[in-house]
């Protein structure tokens, strides 16, 4: 079956990887290219993984190009596989594979479309995550489903270990899913249930107020901590630190950290709210 890969980030490599490592190698692979990486927090060095493969790699800023689409065309796939990229692909390239264009999104649709789902979910308190790979259409992310798994959402579940969960999930679904396809065994079903839609978030969203209730603060840390930007807040001259992790504690906070708090320098700091104390590592930046 030939498959023509797309993807730039973490979950891509190592989805990438897990093809590899099943002897399924994609007959070419389209990345995001390096100097594009500063644009999204969890690129990865896809062509690292691919060229060492003898696969045809393609860096590109986007994917969509005439150049790419033919070239893509040429190949002529079975499958094309989105494995991670925030750009939504044209009709011209939609059309292309014989059997289907297959995306990954880390939620279980039709529940978090669209953006960011892994911060979203834990910031609204979700209980229970997912993965699904899910048809391509013009629309976003409303697809037919190809594989979906659940796992559970911790209490005090952060981006990075949620997406980790994600990537375990991807790594045990593709295979499987993929080796069906070839063989005929599995067909895709409509999405079911009750659909939400998750806005973009920018480094913006991640401003809090030490006057918010600590366990919104401590919520929105876990949610934009890396692989993401991660949550910050605004001293009183305007600059901005960086919270990582917090903790909540009853304890009296020393004068110290709360010096720290206001000057912005690196340390464990916490903040007082109706006797509430959090506490955070927060190099400043």
């Amino acid at each position: 079956m030939r498959i023509v890969f797309i993807g730039t980030v973490r979950f891509s490599q190592r989805m990438l990887l897990t093809m590899l490592s099943a002897r399924i190698h994609p007959v070419a692979v389209y990345c995001v290219a390096p100097e594009g990486a500063t644009r999204i927090s969890d690129w990865a060095d896809v062509p690292a993984v691919a060229k060492p493969a003898g696969i045809e790699c393609h860096g590109v800023w986007h994917v969509a190009t005439p150049e790419n689409v033919a070239r893509i065309r040429e190949l002529e796939p079975d499958l094309i596989l989105v494995m991670g990229l925030s750009q939504l692909l044209p009709p011209a390239l939609l059309s292309i594979p014989k059997i289907a264009c297959i995306g990954s999104h880390p939620s279980l649709l039709p529940k978090h479309r669209g953006r960011a789902p892994i911060p979203w979910q834990i910031i609204l308190g979700e209980r229970e995550g997912g993965l699904t790979f899910f048809g391509l259409t013009s629309g976003v992310d409303d697809g037919p489903v190809w594989a979906q798994q659940a796992f559970p959402i911790a209490q005090d579940e952060t981006a990075s270990t949620l997406y980790t969960k994600v990537v375990v999930a991807g790594e045990l679904m593709l295979v499987p899913m993929l080796r069906a396809i070839e063989a005929g065994t599995l067909k895709p079903r409509p999405q079911a249930g009750i659909v939400t839609t998750n806005p973009k978030r920018t480094d913006a969203d991640g401003e809090f107020s030490w006057s918010w209730d600590i366990a919104d603060i401590e919520r929105l840390v876990r949610a934009t901590g890396h692989p993401y930007p991660g949550a910050w807040f605004r001293n009183p001259d305007g600059s901005r630190v960086r919270v990582w992790s917090v903790r909540c504690t009853k304890e009296r906070p020393p004068d110290p950290v709360i010096e720290a708090l206001r000057t912005g320098y690196e340390a464990d700091i916490e903040e007082c709210k109706h006797r509430t104390l959090g506490v955070a590592r927060c190099p400043t930046t």
